[in-house]
Protein backbone atom coordinates (compact mmCIF):
# COMPACT_ATOMS: atom_id res chain seq x y z
CA UNK A 1 0.00 0.00 0.00
CA UNK A 2 1.19 3.38 -0.46
CA UNK A 3 1.98 6.50 1.89
CA UNK A 4 -0.83 7.98 0.85
CA UNK A 5 -3.37 9.32 2.97
CA UNK A 6 -5.29 6.45 3.00
CA UNK A 7 -6.47 6.00 6.53
CA UNK A 8 -8.15 9.71 6.23
CA UNK A 9 -11.97 7.62 5.74
CA UNK A 10 -11.51 6.50 9.09
CA UNK A 11 -13.98 8.32 11.50
CA UNK A 12 -12.35 11.11 13.57
CA UNK A 13 -12.96 9.55 16.80
CA UNK A 14 -12.31 12.21 19.80
CA UNK A 15 -11.73 15.30 17.48
CA UNK A 16 -15.45 16.19 19.12
CA UNK A 17 -14.12 15.72 22.85
CA UNK A 18 -15.76 18.83 25.08
CA UNK A 19 -13.97 21.94 25.18
CA UNK A 20 -11.27 21.05 28.44
CA UNK A 21 -12.41 23.60 31.60
CA UNK A 22 -10.39 26.26 32.55
CA UNK A 23 -8.92 24.99 35.63
CA UNK A 24 -9.03 21.36 34.55
CA UNK A 25 -5.74 19.61 36.30
CA UNK A 26 -3.09 17.80 33.85
CA UNK A 27 -2.37 14.30 34.79
CA UNK A 28 1.11 12.95 35.62
CA UNK A 29 2.30 12.05 32.38
CA UNK A 30 3.55 8.38 31.40
CA UNK A 31 7.00 8.81 32.86
CA UNK A 32 10.58 7.33 31.03
CA UNK A 33 13.97 6.74 32.61
CA UNK A 34 15.26 10.42 32.66
CA UNK A 35 11.73 11.32 34.55
CA UNK A 36 12.72 8.71 37.02
CA UNK A 37 15.87 10.65 37.89
CA UNK A 38 19.55 8.93 38.88
CA UNK A 39 19.99 6.68 42.05
CA UNK A 40 21.63 9.94 43.50
CA UNK A 41 18.21 11.87 44.05
CA UNK A 42 16.03 8.97 44.73
CA UNK A 43 13.51 9.35 47.76
CA UNK A 44 13.73 6.46 50.57
CA UNK A 45 10.47 5.35 49.53
CA UNK A 46 11.71 4.60 46.41
CA UNK A 47 13.24 1.73 44.20
CA UNK A 48 14.64 0.82 40.83
CA UNK A 49 14.36 -1.65 37.95
CA UNK A 50 17.44 -2.87 35.79
CA UNK A 51 17.50 -5.29 33.51
CA UNK A 52 18.21 -6.79 29.79
CA UNK A 53 16.54 -7.68 26.85
CA UNK A 54 17.94 -10.36 24.56
CA UNK A 55 16.40 -12.52 21.69
CA UNK A 56 16.51 -16.42 22.25
CA UNK A 57 20.08 -16.97 21.10
CA UNK A 58 21.12 -14.38 23.08
CA UNK A 59 21.98 -11.35 21.34
CA UNK A 60 20.92 -8.10 22.62
CA UNK A 61 17.45 -6.40 21.36
CA UNK A 62 18.22 -1.92 20.85
CA UNK A 63 15.47 -0.38 21.06
CA UNK A 64 12.36 -2.44 22.54
CA UNK A 65 10.14 -0.73 24.62
CA UNK A 66 10.17 -1.47 28.52
CA UNK A 67 6.63 -0.88 30.38
CA UNK A 68 6.12 -0.31 34.04
CA UNK A 69 2.55 -1.74 34.95
CA UNK A 70 0.22 -2.01 37.30
CA UNK A 71 -0.50 -5.65 38.21
CA UNK A 72 -4.34 -4.56 38.99
CA UNK A 73 -5.47 -1.98 35.84
CA UNK A 74 -2.44 -2.91 33.37
CA UNK A 75 -1.95 0.82 33.08
CA UNK A 76 1.40 2.11 32.29
CA UNK A 77 3.30 4.21 35.29
CA UNK A 78 6.30 4.87 32.95
CA UNK A 79 8.46 3.38 30.25
CA UNK A 80 11.74 3.63 28.61
CA UNK A 81 14.00 1.80 25.66
CA UNK A 82 16.51 -0.35 25.71
CA UNK A 83 19.90 0.24 24.48
CA UNK A 84 22.03 -0.94 21.86
CA UNK A 85 23.55 -3.51 24.60
CA UNK A 86 19.83 -4.28 25.49
CA UNK A 87 20.07 -2.72 29.00
CA UNK A 88 17.34 -0.44 30.87
CA UNK A 89 16.77 0.76 33.82
CA UNK A 90 13.63 2.85 35.48
CA UNK A 91 14.72 4.63 38.94
CA UNK A 92 11.97 6.42 41.11
CA UNK A 93 9.21 4.09 41.21
CA UNK A 94 7.45 3.46 44.37
CA UNK A 95 7.23 0.28 46.28
CA UNK A 96 4.97 -1.89 45.33
CA UNK A 97 4.02 -4.92 42.99
CA UNK A 98 4.45 -4.56 39.14
CA UNK A 99 4.43 -6.32 35.50
CA UNK A 100 7.51 -5.33 33.38
CA UNK A 101 6.65 -5.92 29.59
CA UNK A 102 9.33 -5.51 26.75
CA UNK A 103 8.11 -4.99 23.29
CA UNK A 104 9.21 -4.84 19.94
CA UNK A 105 7.02 -5.43 17.22
CA UNK A 106 4.79 -7.94 18.19
CA UNK A 107 6.67 -10.36 19.87
CA UNK A 108 6.25 -9.72 24.07
CA UNK A 109 7.97 -10.90 26.55
CA UNK A 110 6.87 -9.98 30.58
CA UNK A 111 7.78 -10.57 34.13
CA UNK A 112 6.57 -9.70 37.34
CA UNK A 113 8.34 -8.00 40.13
CA UNK A 114 7.86 -7.24 43.58
CA UNK A 115 9.32 -4.26 44.34
CA UNK A 116 8.35 -4.18 47.94
CA UNK A 117 11.74 -5.03 49.72
CA UNK A 118 13.67 -2.93 47.15
CA UNK A 119 15.92 -2.55 44.12
CA UNK A 120 15.78 -5.64 41.52
CA UNK A 121 16.45 -6.68 38.46
CA UNK A 122 15.11 -8.84 35.47
CA UNK A 123 16.67 -10.42 31.98
CA UNK A 124 13.86 -10.63 29.66
CA UNK A 125 14.04 -13.06 26.50
CA UNK A 126 11.95 -12.50 23.26
CA UNK A 127 12.25 -14.16 20.03
CA UNK A 128 13.39 -12.14 16.79
CA UNK A 129 10.70 -9.04 16.47
CA UNK A 130 10.84 -8.22 12.60
CA UNK A 131 12.08 -10.57 9.70
CA UNK A 132 12.67 -7.91 6.94
CA UNK A 133 15.00 -6.47 4.87
CA UNK A 134 15.61 -2.94 6.01
CA UNK A 135 13.81 -1.47 8.40
CA UNK A 136 10.92 0.68 6.87
CA UNK A 137 7.74 0.85 4.57
CA UNK A 138 10.18 1.60 1.53
CA UNK A 139 12.00 -1.78 1.95
CA UNK A 140 10.06 -5.50 1.42
CA UNK A 141 9.62 -7.53 3.92
CA UNK A 142 10.01 -11.20 3.21
CA UNK A 143 6.74 -12.31 3.55
CA UNK A 144 6.29 -9.95 0.78
CA UNK A 145 8.28 -11.43 -1.46
CA UNK A 146 5.75 -14.46 -1.46
CA UNK A 147 2.63 -12.41 -2.79
CA UNK A 148 1.60 -14.10 -6.14
CA UNK A 149 1.52 -11.89 -8.81
CA UNK A 150 -2.27 -12.73 -9.60
CA UNK A 151 -3.06 -11.42 -5.69
CA UNK A 152 -0.97 -8.24 -6.54
CA UNK A 153 -3.21 -7.32 -9.18
CA UNK A 154 -6.07 -7.92 -7.30
CA UNK A 155 -4.59 -5.41 -4.09
CA UNK A 156 -3.73 -3.06 -7.06
CA UNK A 157 -7.70 -3.03 -8.04
CA UNK A 158 -8.52 -2.57 -4.76
CA UNK A 159 -6.60 -0.13 -3.90
CA UNK A 160 -7.75 1.91 -6.80
CA UNK A 161 -11.35 1.33 -5.66
CA UNK A 162 -10.53 2.69 -2.48
CA UNK A 163 -9.21 5.90 -3.52
CA UNK A 164 -12.17 6.44 -5.52
CA UNK A 165 -14.65 6.07 -2.39
CA UNK A 166 -15.97 2.75 -3.95
CA UNK A 167 -15.65 0.78 -0.90
CA UNK A 168 -17.96 -2.15 -1.56
CA UNK A 169 -15.93 -2.94 -4.98
CA UNK A 170 -12.71 -2.63 -2.90
CA UNK A 171 -13.22 -4.96 -0.79
CA UNK A 172 -14.68 -7.09 -3.46
CA UNK A 173 -11.01 -6.91 -4.30
CA UNK A 174 -9.26 -7.35 -1.05
CA UNK A 175 -11.02 -10.86 -1.19
CA UNK A 176 -9.84 -11.98 -4.32
CA UNK A 177 -6.31 -11.09 -3.03
CA UNK A 178 -7.06 -13.11 0.23
CA UNK A 179 -8.91 -16.23 -1.67
CA UNK A 180 -4.93 -16.03 -3.67
CA UNK A 181 -2.98 -15.94 -0.85
CA UNK A 182 -4.75 -15.36 2.49
CA UNK A 183 -1.18 -14.26 4.22
CA UNK A 184 -1.39 -11.12 2.43
CA UNK A 185 -0.48 -8.68 5.12
CA UNK A 186 -1.44 -5.21 2.80
CA UNK A 187 -4.49 -6.73 1.65
CA UNK A 188 -5.43 -7.86 5.47
CA UNK A 189 -4.39 -3.88 6.19
CA UNK A 190 -6.49 -2.41 3.80
CA UNK A 191 -9.80 -4.92 4.30
CA UNK A 192 -9.47 -4.26 7.45
CA UNK A 193 -9.46 -0.42 7.07
CA UNK A 194 -12.42 -0.99 5.17
CA UNK A 195 -14.59 -2.86 8.37
CA UNK A 196 -13.49 -0.24 10.75
CA UNK A 197 -15.24 2.50 8.14
CA UNK A 198 -17.87 0.53 7.72
CA UNK A 199 -18.03 0.03 11.67
CA UNK A 200 -17.47 -3.56 11.67
CA UNK A 201 -14.64 -2.65 14.25
CA UNK A 202 -14.37 -6.56 15.50
CA UNK A 203 -13.59 -7.78 11.94
CA UNK A 204 -11.59 -5.14 10.91
CA UNK A 205 -9.50 -5.14 13.89
CA UNK A 206 -9.34 -8.79 13.55
CA UNK A 207 -8.50 -8.45 9.72
CA UNK A 208 -5.34 -5.85 11.47
CA UNK A 209 -3.53 -7.95 14.15
CA UNK A 210 -3.29 -10.62 11.58
CA UNK A 211 -1.57 -8.53 9.11
CA UNK A 212 0.71 -7.47 11.95
CA UNK A 213 1.75 -10.65 13.26
CA UNK A 214 1.78 -11.69 9.62
CA UNK A 215 4.34 -8.82 8.49
CA UNK A 216 5.95 -6.74 11.62
CA UNK A 217 7.61 -3.95 10.08
CA UNK A 218 4.48 -2.40 8.03
CA UNK A 219 3.87 0.34 9.75
CA UNK A 220 0.65 1.14 8.02
CA UNK A 221 -1.10 -1.79 10.01
CA UNK A 222 -0.33 -0.74 13.64
CA UNK A 223 -1.55 2.93 12.55
CA UNK A 224 -4.87 1.70 11.44
CA UNK A 225 -5.00 -0.61 14.44
CA UNK A 226 -4.36 2.39 16.28
CA UNK A 227 -7.37 4.33 15.13
CA UNK A 228 -9.58 1.17 15.29
CA UNK A 229 -8.84 1.40 18.75
CA UNK A 230 -9.33 5.12 19.39
CA UNK A 231 -13.00 5.09 17.89
CA UNK A 232 -13.46 1.93 20.21
CA UNK A 233 -11.75 3.94 22.88
CA UNK A 234 -9.41 2.18 24.26
CA UNK A 235 -6.92 4.79 24.14
CA UNK A 236 -4.21 2.85 26.69
CA UNK A 237 -4.18 0.01 23.87
CA UNK A 238 -3.91 2.70 21.01
CA UNK A 239 -1.20 4.53 22.59
CA UNK A 240 0.57 1.25 22.94
CA UNK A 241 -0.04 0.18 19.20
CA UNK A 242 0.93 2.98 17.76
CA UNK A 243 4.05 3.78 19.46
CA UNK A 244 4.68 0.35 18.07
CA UNK A 245 3.97 1.42 14.48
CA UNK A 246 6.24 4.48 14.42
CA UNK A 247 9.03 3.22 15.65
CA UNK A 248 8.43 0.73 13.29
CA UNK A 249 7.74 3.56 10.48
CA UNK A 250 9.09 6.94 12.10
CA UNK A 251 8.09 9.18 9.03
CA UNK A 252 4.56 8.19 8.90
CA UNK A 253 2.50 11.27 9.80
CA UNK A 254 -0.78 8.87 10.16
CA UNK A 255 0.87 7.38 13.09
CA UNK A 256 1.41 10.38 15.10
CA UNK A 257 -1.99 12.06 14.17
CA UNK A 258 -3.38 8.72 15.64
CA UNK A 259 -1.39 8.84 18.41
CA UNK A 260 -1.89 12.68 19.40
CA UNK A 261 -5.66 11.35 19.10
CA UNK A 262 -4.81 9.10 22.16
CA UNK A 263 -2.60 10.89 24.12
CA UNK A 264 -5.68 13.38 24.07
CA UNK A 265 -8.34 11.45 25.16
CA UNK A 266 -5.36 10.15 28.18
CA UNK A 267 -5.39 13.77 29.11
CA UNK A 268 -1.53 13.99 28.52
CA UNK A 269 -1.73 17.36 26.81
CA UNK A 270 1.87 17.92 26.22
CA UNK A 271 2.22 14.50 24.06
CA UNK A 272 -0.68 15.38 22.59
CA UNK A 273 0.60 18.40 21.08
CA UNK A 274 4.17 17.31 20.38
CA UNK A 275 2.31 13.97 18.95
CA UNK A 276 0.13 16.20 16.48
CA UNK A 277 2.68 19.08 14.98
CA UNK A 278 5.13 15.82 14.44
CA UNK A 279 2.49 14.59 12.39
CA UNK A 280 1.98 18.28 10.70
CA UNK A 281 5.77 18.30 9.95
CA UNK A 282 5.75 14.46 8.19
CA UNK A 283 2.66 15.79 6.09
CA UNK A 284 3.53 19.07 5.28
CA UNK A 285 0.70 20.49 6.63
CA UNK A 286 -1.46 18.67 3.87
CA UNK A 287 -4.21 17.48 6.59
CA UNK A 288 -5.94 19.99 8.43
CA UNK A 289 -7.37 18.27 10.71
CA UNK A 290 -4.57 18.06 12.49
CA UNK A 291 -4.89 21.53 13.94
CA UNK A 292 -8.14 20.95 15.88
CA UNK A 293 -6.19 18.05 17.26
CA UNK A 294 -3.46 20.61 18.09
CA UNK A 295 -5.97 23.18 19.15
CA UNK A 296 -7.79 20.52 22.05
CA UNK A 297 -4.35 20.19 23.36
CA UNK A 298 -3.33 23.64 23.41
CA UNK A 299 -7.08 24.56 25.68
CA UNK A 300 -5.61 21.37 27.72
CA UNK A 301 -2.51 23.24 28.42
CA UNK A 302 -4.41 26.65 28.96
CA UNK A 303 -2.90 27.98 26.23
CA UNK A 304 -5.74 29.68 24.72
CA UNK A 305 -4.55 32.00 22.48
CA UNK A 306 -2.32 29.91 20.18
CA UNK A 307 -5.97 27.58 20.42
CA UNK A 308 -7.67 30.52 18.69
CA UNK A 309 -4.94 30.38 16.22
CA UNK A 310 -5.00 26.86 15.24
CA UNK A 311 -8.89 27.03 14.94
CA UNK A 312 -8.81 29.40 12.93
CA UNK A 313 -6.31 28.18 10.71
CA UNK A 314 -8.57 24.50 10.34
CA UNK A 315 -11.59 26.89 9.66
CA UNK A 316 -10.08 28.90 6.77
CA UNK A 317 -8.86 25.74 4.94
CA UNK A 318 -12.16 23.51 5.65
CA UNK A 319 -15.27 25.99 6.44
CA UNK A 320 -17.52 23.13 5.16
CA UNK A 321 -16.06 20.32 6.71
CA UNK A 322 -17.34 17.53 8.75
CA UNK A 323 -15.41 18.88 11.89
CA UNK A 324 -16.30 22.20 11.17
CA UNK A 325 -19.24 23.05 13.42
CA UNK A 326 -17.71 21.47 16.17
CA UNK A 327 -14.11 23.62 15.72
CA UNK A 328 -16.33 26.75 15.74
CA UNK A 329 -17.75 25.65 19.41
CA UNK A 330 -14.69 25.33 20.43
CA UNK A 331 -13.40 28.22 18.99
CA UNK A 332 -15.96 30.38 20.75
CA UNK A 333 -14.58 29.06 24.07
CA UNK A 334 -11.24 29.88 23.43
CA UNK A 335 -12.29 33.41 22.42
CA UNK A 336 -14.11 33.35 25.60
CA UNK A 337 -10.90 32.22 27.56
CA UNK A 338 -8.97 34.86 25.91
CA UNK A 339 -10.83 37.92 26.75
CA UNK A 340 -11.83 36.68 30.36
CA UNK A 341 -8.07 35.98 31.05
CA UNK A 342 -7.84 39.58 29.27
CA UNK A 343 -10.11 40.86 31.66
CA UNK A 344 -8.73 39.24 34.66
CA UNK A 345 -5.47 40.89 34.19
CA UNK A 346 -6.90 44.15 33.83
CA UNK A 347 -8.86 44.16 37.22
CA UNK A 348 -5.25 42.98 38.30
CA UNK A 349 -3.96 45.98 37.41
CA UNK A 350 -6.40 48.29 38.58
CA UNK A 351 -6.58 47.21 42.13
CA UNK A 352 -2.54 47.59 41.93
CA UNK A 353 -2.77 51.27 41.01
CA UNK A 354 -5.32 51.71 44.04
Amino acid sequence: MSNRAVLLTIALSILSLPVLAQDRTNPVAPVTDQDFGSAATMPASSVSVSGSVNTLDGNPLDGARIELRDTLTGNVLGHTYSKKNGSFQLYNIPKGSYEVVATKGVTESRERVDLALGDTSVNLKMSNPVNEIGNNDATVSVSQYKVPGKARKEFEKAQKAFNEGKMDEAKAHSNKALDTYQYFAEALTLRGIIEVNAKENEQGQADLQKAIQLDPNYGLAYFAMGASLNIAGKFDEAARTLERGVAVKPDGWQGFFELSKATLAKGDFKAALKNATTAEKLSNDAYAPIHVVKAHALMGLQQYQPAVAELEHYLNREPQGSIAASARQTLDQAKAFVAASGTSAKSATASGTN
